[in-house]
């Protein structure tokens, strides 16, 4: 049995809150308006790349946050 845990394809607020040190209610506030950018619903999760695209990070940058 191998020890690879898939990466998800949407970025959650503990994601952010990881990336940019910020609170969760605070990244909480981020992604809502990165969402509302992308005319999204409240339901529809952030994508990886639609958060790339948002933030112009890079996709390797992320990457680890979203491992964890």
């Amino acid at each position: 049995m191998s020890n690879n845990i898939p990466i998800r394809g949407v970025v959650t607020t503990k994601d952010y809150s990881n990336f940019s040190g910020c609170s969760q209610r605070n990244a909480r506030i981020v992604l809502q308006k990165a969402r509302q950018s992308f005319d999204k619903d409240k339901h529809q999760p952030l994508t990886a790349r639609e958060f790339c695209s948002y933030f112009n990070v890079e996709y390797c940058d992320i990457k680890p946050y979203m491992e964890m």
